[in-house]
């Protein structure tokens, strides 16, 4: 959503203004599936040739390291090494297969490798693939957190036009005005409030609740989502990573990349492996998903079966070696503290052994806001509570 919008705020000055409205049900961006995911950057192998998949994940590859380059957005181009547990003699017919896939893409980079070869010229001593594997040097990883706070700068901050980031809302269905035009209508999360809004286009980037948009004059029927709920897990702290690279099986059958091993651009000794594939009741709603948890069994349960997979490629994997891992969106943030005053009661609460401050200024500026973002949260702390307002960064720097 927040890239439609970008690059609809961008159009050339010629073209009239527009107004953007991004309609956003949680109360911050990007912290549904957005935010749970591998943060790869995929090379375009595994989809039918000819096909816009195909044709959007390379062209979109590139676009995407342009992007992340000029905004100083962090990309490790750590590379792939997909390999075939089932096969234990020969070069896997898979990986060849794979291979013709992935060059008919226009992915030209590709190579298949012994395992000796793994081991001597890709320098991965700790996998486990007899039927050899094929490496994708380009295959990255990024801080997604950080592209999506970068997007929502330039939605709020430039363009051609004005552009309004609406919180703790939802769309709920769009139908032809009587005057021409369409009419959305909306609901919001915090009152119950509905009301409705006059637009031109409509463009449904909902996600998980994509199928649940009304648009009942469409052209087509809208497709039904089934949901898939996936677990990672995280190799245990103080263990070496056993792997330099991404480490993939080949895909799933019945759903998803299969069980892999990724890491964090921003901490390289932070090895995760996952997501399995869980498939949910498909009359379950998206608001009632539930993104992680259980009891001690069953995590447990979910542990057993990731060691069980790691072990096909990785055979220094033993009990208790990882853990679960909820992910969640985590705002990054300086915050910086200007004190007023020094007079009155003191600030302090459990765990905080800070200065005794009655009153002051904080200024959260998110990560890359030197480079990206022209405006910054400034909350003004009183005895009185909290005033938040924004102001320039230029005007506090």
């Amino acid at each position: 959503g927040l890239s439609i919008a970008r690059s609809l705020s961008k159009l050339s000055p010629t073209h009239a203004p527009l107004h953007i409205i991004v309609i956003e049900a949680a109360s911050t961006i990007a912290s549904k599936t957005s935010s749970r995911n591998s943060s790869v950057i995929h090379a375009g192998i595994y989809y039918p040739p000819n096909s816009l998949k195909a044709e959007l994940c390379v062209t979109g590859k590139q676009q995407l390291f342009e992007y992340c380059a000029s905004n100083h957005i962090n990309v490790r181009r750590c590379g792939k090494v997909i390999i075939d547990p089932s096969q234990t003699t020969q070069i896997s017919t898979k990986l060849e297969s794979l291979l013709s896939t992935g060059r008919r893409n226009n992915v030209t980079d590709l190579s298949l490798h012994t395992e000796q070869s793994l081991h001597e010229n890709l320098g991965e001593q700790n996998i486990h693939s007899p039927g050899g594997a094929l490496f994708s040097p380009h295959t990255a990883v990024f801080d997604s957190n950080e592209f999506t706070q970068c997007l929502y700068g330039e939605v709020c901050n430039h363009g051609n036009g004005s552009v309004d980031v609406v919180f703790h809302t939802k769309a709920k269905k769009v139908v032809k005005g009587l005057g021409g035009g369409l009419v959305l209508t909306c609901v919001s999360e915090n009152d119950g409030d509905i009301f409705d809004l006059e637009v031109d286009h409509v463009v449904n980037a909902a996600g998980l609740w994509a199928s649940y948009f009304e648009a009942p004059e469409r052209d087509t029927p809208t497709p039904r989502t089934w949901f898939a709920r996936g677990n990672y897990l995280k190799l245990k702290s103080g263990i070496a990573p056993p792997f330099s690279k991404l480490v993939y099986p080949l895909p799933d059958p019945k759903g998803g990349l299969g069980i892999h091993s990724g890491c964090d651009v921003n901490d390289l000794k932070a090895v995760r492996f996952g997501p399995d594939v869980n498939w949910i009741n498909p009359d379950v709603d998206a608001d009632f998903i539930e993104y992680g948890g259980g009891d001690e069994e069953y995590l447990r349960n979910v542990e057993r079966k990731f060691e069980t997979a790691i072990a096909r490629f990785w055979d220094g994997v033993g009990e208790g070696m990882v853990v679960m891992l909820l992910l969640c969106q985590w705002w990054r943030c300086l915050f910086l503290y200007f004190p007023i005053s020094t007079s009155g009661p003191s600030w302090r609460s459990k765990g905080y052994s800070g200065p005794h401050l009655s009153s002051g200024v904080a200024m959260c500026l998110a990560t890359n806001a030197l480079d990206g973002f022209e405006m910054c949260t400034v909350v003004v702390l009183t005895k009185k509570g909290a005033v938040v307002t924004k102001r320039p960064c230029t005007m506090w720097i």
